[in-house]
């Protein structure tokens, strides 16, 4: 969507996000848009800082004005530290530079023309649901008291009845590890979070099949120009000249592929702490690769790599 706008000239790369977003008041240096998307703005994140999953946002804006106040960790363009409120803000300037909700504009510009008729906003949960969710430690408890399988049967059963009620696309229950992040000792359903104060940073649910679907019209110019494309997955360089192996939106990195050095480029996706999806592309083969987990701490990264092994060698 930042590539759709900058090519049509309503955003730059290089303006202060301030210009497009005012919710964000001037810091102790500029940010510029590029920074934001590269991770290099020294914005802070969920780490050490309040997160927003149990509050309803309607707008990105709403969303920055959870974490506006706080100073940068470091000045930009002299580290890297990967932020989701970095891109609560870079949906704010699609917001603000389509002049239109950030999320009719990716359905519009970005999700239609690709075909990716099962990716849209995460409902977020029933507030009912919420109000009376068990915490943590009472889950535990009786889970360790009940069979856990019995957990597993309730929330397959309220997947199929929504499904039967016609309530849109399929859901498949999340689960999360019950000690940390080691899955020896067992999964429990992850609790409920609201992400609609993240906007573009965790907003969206989708599938394997749509995101293949968004790395094909990537690499197959459906959406951008070529240089729009290289300048967003070319690895971004700090001040200092040292590599961040992360460009605009894409992690970018060297990979051994069918015993030959191979440039892929995609991203990892996390709930909670926890990996559940991973995106990997290869320019240069034309191969994409989309998996995805309900359960957290899944290495899909390397299922996806073993996939791709398979399809490279098959050439």
């Amino acid at each position: 969507a930042v590539g759709r706008l900058v090519e049509e000239g309503r955003l730059g790369w290089d303006e202060e996000i301030g210009k497009h977003v005012p919710a964000f008041p001037k810091k102790q240096w500029p940010v510029t848009l590029r920074q934001l998307m590269g991770h290099t703005a020294g914005v802070g994140g969920d780490g050490g800082e309040r997160a927003m999953i149990r509050e309803r946002c309607e707008t990105p804006a709403e969303g920055v004005r959870g974490f506006a106040g706080s100073p940068l960790r470091f000045q930009p363009g002299s580290g890297y530290r990967f932020s989701s409120y970095g891109w609560i803000l870079v949906s704010a300037a699609v917001e603000a530079g389509a002049g239109e909700p950030w999320f009719g504009y990716m359905r519009a510009r970005v999700f239609e023309p690709l075909g990716m008729r099962e990716t849209g906003l995460d409902p977020g949960p029933d507030p009912v649901e919420v109000e009376g969710e068990d915490p943590p430690p009472a889950i535990l408890i009786r889970e360790l008291i009940h069979d856990p399988g019995a957990v597993r049967g309730e929330a397959a059963r309220g997947e199929q009845a929504g499904e039967a009620q016609g309530e849109g696309r399929g859901g498949v229950a999340a689960y999360d590890t019950r000690f940390g992040s080691d899955p020896r000792y067992g999964m429990h359903v992850m609790r409920l979070v609201d992400f609609s104060c993240y906007a573009g940073a965790s907003g969206f649910v989708s599938t394997p099949s749509d995101l293949v679907r968004f790395g094909m019209g990537m690499m197959g110019g459906k959406l951008l120009k070529p240089a729009t494309v290289e300048a967003l997955q070319t690895a971004q360089r700090l001040a200092s000249g040292e590599g961040t192996g992360y460009g605009l939106g894409w992690q970018v990195r060297t990979v051994t592929l069918a015993g030959k050095p191979a440039r892929m480029v995609g991203h990892d996706g996390e709930v909670m702490g926890g990996m559940v999806a991973s995106l990997l592309t290869f320019p240069e083969s034309g191969l994409v690769v989309a998996v995805t987990s309900n359960i957290a701490h899944a290495d899909t990264a390397g299922m996806g790599m073993r996939v791709a092994e398979v399809f490279a060698k098959a050439r």
